[in-house]
């Protein structure tokens, strides 16, 4: 039996009753029991302690890439209640990442539930106003884009033709950006079975320092494409030549 609370914000939330709230169908949502097995609870704060009501929950696990297929990911939408409390019945024993967010504040922490701890667990969080990130991603030739997203967080852009990219908001904290091309498709073989396939090819991807209300630009992901020029000199005649490469 295991139990644990945390806390998203700057109070210690101590032993109190738990108000059931909606959640994602890929979670159990329960009441004010913490008596269940991996029970989660988190109570999102402000800055200055204050509950932060009616805010919306995520979770996801740590590998998590939005843009690809999230059938095997677990995951919770949420809400917290009046007081800024949800509780999460069951959780798979693993590595997530937990953000809240409203309107105009952002804030999230890496967590892991292990089988071992017992009893309160502190995790505060600040909610703040959240950066931004802008760069480029050095795709490949006969590529028109690719996908970027932030790693563990429900985040993600298309590049344009030139590789540019822009995520206009994003909570502070140290985040792994990934750039990769996404294929998910379905064909029958000739018995007429059906097989489906995704694949996943990673361009590229970088740690970036995420700050409350600033912008990291010149952002660059994946080596660029390397340059090579064959030349030739043809003075000599065809037993005269002579060809490299340079890069």
């Amino acid at each position: 039996m295991r139990k644990r609370v945390w806390n998203i914000g700057v109070t210690v939330m101590c032993g109190a009753a738990l108000y059931m709230v909606g959640c994602g169908s890929n979670s159990d949502v329960a009441g004010s029991s913490l008596e269940t097995e991996n029970s989660v609870a988190f109570s999102v704060h402000f800055a200055d302690g204050t509950p932060a009501a009616r805010t919306k929950v995520l979770v996801r696990s740590a590998s998590y890439l939005a843009g690809t297929n999230t059938s095997t990911d677990t995951f919770v939408d949420a809400e917290t209640d009046e007081n800024g409390v949800l509780k999460i019945k069951t959780m798979n024993v693993g590595f997530y990442v937990v953000e809240a967010r409203n309107d105009s504040l952002k804030g999230f922490k890496k967590i892991e539930i292990t089988e071992a701890d017992t009893g309160l667990i502190e995790m505060p969080l600040r909610i703040q106003k959240p950066g931004a990130l802008s760069g480029k991603v050095n795709i490949p030739d006969g590529t028109e884009g690719v996908t970027v997203s932030v790693r563990g967080l429900d985040y993600s852009v298309q590049t344009d033709t030139s590789g540019s990219f822009a995520f206009k908001s994003l909570p502070e904290g140290k985040v792994e950006v990934v750039a990769f091309l996404y294929s998910d498709s379905t064909y029958k073989d000739e018995n007429g079975w059906e097989s489906h396939v995704e694949n996943t090819r990673i361009i590229g991807s970088k740690s970036a320092d995420i700050k409350s209300k600033k912008t990291v630009d010149s952002f660059e992901i994946g080596e660029p494409e390397p340059f090579y020029a064959l030349f030739a000199d043809f003075e000599s005649g065809v037993r005269g030549w002579r060809t490299g490469v340079s890069q």
